[in-house]
């Protein structure tokens, strides 16, 4: 698995070596000399990364700047667009299935391309990362997992790989003045919605964009990038205005004045789409001759299905206006849905560029200017509206996390929101704390001191206020152990990764078992990296303080460390049997560079999958912690649990 993850990072979701790799493989069908095979790929390459960087330039202005300002000054919060949350959920906790839709799909895509009519290779290789994510998460939330849904994954996918580039084909022929390029995206479908709306106003068709007449003293705005630049001046001014310039210093670590800032980081946007159009136009010219080869010897009259950038250079007025138009339209759209259902979707600010200036091109094509504004709007809105249908269709798994995606067969965008915003009928968060509470004579493991506090202020004392000291060991209540606490060159407490501690986790129900043994486990079949386990210890605990606990089996230790696992916590104070002075589970866990977190308090938590957020104290170079942990979920108001979360907050909605 390692092996076909290393080929999926580096080959296949890199789309910088993938096209490198189809224009050598193109260059070398056609027997061009060595210099040839060598400058065209090299070419292809730099032409990939520099539309990356300039992509990158624009991308860090809207997601350093404008995208917080627009946030703080219209005081937003809801669902947030992100392309991480989901994909993060799907790889830990079905990375295999994720693994084998990616390469199963392209090879479904190539099989495709070589029998059928569909001609098209897709190239956008950060999609395929991004389609089986989306797609292991829909399955499994309908219950479909392992090799049916690697099946299903891929031949879906695959076929997706070849359709969605063909509805757009006709436009593209006319967009690229015929040149062998097709569109490969998941907003294939907006963009074939914005021709088609653009046709409403067939009368304005050969007013394109790229044909409008400008006053004299808005001549510079014939310059894409300038008129780019001035807009995004605009638009960072006017959140400006509203914020304050005190919030660009405090809260986004701007040490320029507020001129100078908006100057240079509006110049910044319009400098990236610069080099990203450079970039395009290198990247196309090299694909464009190696793929004469591929279409001659190896999948007859194939093409290239390239991600939305692809089009700029043949429309990038279009593209502006297409940006600008989706940006409102998204704006308005999210306050509009959210009075008819409750939520309020963030407007997602760099898909607005990126796909809403597609719309934008797509709309002019039929329909000029007017197309135009109303393809980038048609895409904006799509941006609010799809998200809620995804997160209303895989609330059964995404509701644990308060993340939500969008891939309705249009495009892939993952959203992580906050729950106590997600409304009417939708879910709230519920937070349960699973930390045990500190006092004197608390239960405790064996010779572990008892926890003490005294007071050194208080207002028995005729003090203005109370100030306490306290003394615990680092062992007592609920606490992590770090490998240190049993591996001298192991990390410690200070050392390890939040990213360790916080995540998706499956609390699994071990009750009526005296040992987790391995066998138990490849039962249950876990697939969570981080896994906390309810025992007959909770119950056992609350009875009577000495008693044989529930452990672990050190062949149980090697099976969790085998598939991955990162923490493992427990509902006692040690993961070993009572008296074992062998540590038969603590060493192979700790050894393994697994976190243990013991002393935890599950009898009122249901097993199944929740957000864990443990937070130890940061005691720099120590080998354990207290903790504080609590477990996180997303359930509908609607149901029984929610409305008594409701309850314990005084009947506050």
């Amino acid at each position: 698995m390692q092996i076909l993850w290393f080929i999926i990072n580096n080959f296949l979701t890199d789309a910088t070596i993938l096209i490198g790799i189809i224009v050598l493989i193109g260059l070398l069908v056609q027997k061009k000399s060595a210099d040839q095979v060598i400058i065209g790929t090299m070419k292809a390459i730099m032409g990939v990364i520099i539309l990356n960087t300039g992509s990158g330039v624009m991308a860090g202005v809207i997601t350093n700047y404008l995208s917080p300002l627009l946030l703080e000054a219209f005081h937003i919060e809801g669902l947030v667009p992100m392309t991480t949350s989901v994909v993060a959920l799907a790889t830990e906790s079905y990375g295999a299935t994720v693994a084998y839709i990616i390469v199963g799909a392209f090879v479904v895509n190539l099989i495709l391309a070589r029998l059928t009519p569909f001609k098209y290779i897709f190239l956008a290789g950060h999609h395929f990362l991004y389609v089986a994510c989306a797609m292991t998460v829909a399955m499994a939330c309908v219950g479909v997992s392992g090799v049916p849904a690697v099946i299903i994954g891929s031949v879906i996918a695959g076929c997706m790989y070849v359709f969605l580039p063909a509805i757009n084909q006709k436009s593209m022929n006319e967009i690229t003045d015929g040149q062998s390029l097709a569109l490969g995206h998941f907003g294939a479908t907006g963009y074939w919605l914005a021709g088609q709306a653009g046709k409403i106003f067939k009368g304005s068709k050969d007013k394109s964009t790229e044909d409008l007449k400008l006053p004299k003293a808005f001549a510079f705005a014939k310059e894409t990038v300038c008129a780019v630049a001035v807009v995004m001046f605009l638009l960072l001014s006017a959140c400006t205005l509203k914020t304050g310039a005190g919030f660009l210093e405090s809260e986004l670590g701007v040490t320029q004045s507020a001129v100078t800032f908006l100057i240079t980081q509006s110049i910044t946007f319009g400098a990236g789409l610069t080099v990203l159009l450079q970039g395009i136009r290198m990247m196309i010219s090299e694909i464009l001759a190696a793929f004469e080869g591929i279409a001659a010897k190896v999948i007859p009259d194939a093409l290239p299905a390239l991600d939305v950038p692809v089009v700029f250079p043949f429309a990038p007025n279009a593209v502006l206006i297409g940006f600008v138009s989706a940006t409102v339209a998204a704006i308005v759209g999210s306050i509009l849905f959210s009075f008819v259902v409750g939520v309020f979707v963030v407007p997602p600010i760099i898909e607005t560029f990126f796909m809403g200036g597609t719309g934008g091109v797509f709309g002019n094509r039929t329909g000029g200017v007017k197309g135009a504004v109303l393809g980038g709007a048609i895409n904006g809105l799509l941006f609010i509206v799809l998200p809620y249908v995804y997160f209303v269709v895989c609330e059964p798994l995404l509701g644990s996390l308060n993340v939500t995606g969008l891939y309705m067969g249009w495009y892939s965008g993952i959203f992580g929101g906050h729950g106590r915003e997600c409304g009417r009928g939708v879910s709230r968060m519920e937070i349960i704390d699973i930390t045990q509470g500190y006092e004197p004579g608390m239960v405790r493991y064996g010779s572990i001191a008892d926890f003490e506090y005294e007071w050194l202020r208080h207002y028995d004392q005729g003090s203005g206020m109370a100030i306490s000291k306290i003394t615990v060991t680092s062992h007592l209540g609920t606490h992590i152990d770090a490998p240190y606490h049993f591996l001298e060159t192991g990390c410690r407490v200070d050392e390890i990764s939040m990213e360790v501690l916080c995540g998706s986790v499956q609390v699994i129900d071990a009750r009526g078992r005296k040992v987790i043994t391995e066998q138990f486990l490849r039962e249950k079949e876990p697939d969570c990296s981080r896994l906390l386990f309810l025992t007959d210890n909770t119950r056992m605990l609350a009875e009577e303080k000495e008693f044989e606990n529930v452990y672990f089996s050190p062949e149980a230790c090697l099976y969790m460390a085998g598939r991955g696992v990162r923490l493992v916590g427990t509902d006692y104070f040690s993961v070993d049997a009572r008296g074992d002075r062998e540590r038969q589970a603590h060493k192979p866990l700790l050894h393994a560079g697994i976190v243990i977190l013991e002393g935890l308090v599950l009898g009122h938590v249901e097993p199944g999958r929740y957000e864990l957020w443990c937070l130890p104290l940061k005691l720099q170079t120590l080998e354990a912690a207290p903790c504080r942990a609590v477990l996180v979920r997303s359930i509908s108001k609607e149901s029984p649990r929610a409305e008594g979360v409701i309850d314990q907050m005084g009947g506050k909605e």
